[in-house]
C-alpha cells in the first residue's frame, strides 16, 4: 500500500501524481463491470479520467493464448473503490446507450 502524499518524507510534493483525494492511495479497488471491447474500454477510461474518478482498467488479454479469453469473456473489466461503483455503472450505461442509438439499433 502506498503512503499518502502528506506523509511521504522521501519525495517532494510536486514529484507525486495528482489525484482528486489523498485517500485514493488507501482505498481497496474491486471489480465494477465487464467491458465488451477495446474501443469501449478506451472510451470509458477517458471519461473516468476526465472526471477524476479513480479506476483501473484490467484487460483479459493473454499473449500466450493470443487473446482467446477476450472473445469469450469480454475485453476486460473496470476496477474502482466501492464508493465509485454506482457512478461508473451509470456512466458506462449512458455510453452504451449512446453507442446503440448512434448505430441505429
Amino acid at each position: 500500500m502506498r503512503t499518502p502524499r502528506a506523509e511521504r518524507k522521501d519525495v517532494e510534493r510536486d514529484d507525486l501524481p495528482t489525484y482528486p483525494h489523498d485517500v485514493f492511495y488507501m482505498e481497496a479497488f474491486s471489480k465494477v463491470l465487464t467491458l465488451n471491447n477495446e474501443v469501449e474500454a478506451e472510451l470509458v477510461d477517458g471519461v473516468l479520467t476526465d472526471r477524476g474518478i479513480p479506476h483501473r482498467m484490467r484487460s483479459y488479454h493473454d499473449s500466450a493464448l493470443d487473446g482467446l479469453f477476450q472473445g469469450q469473456f469480454g475485453w476486460g473489466h473496470v476496477e474502482a473503490p466501492e464508493r465509485c461503483h454506482a457512478e461508473i455503472v451509470a456512466l458506462v450505461q449512458e455510453i452504451q446507450r449512446q453507442a446503440s442509438a448512434g448505430s441505429g439499433e
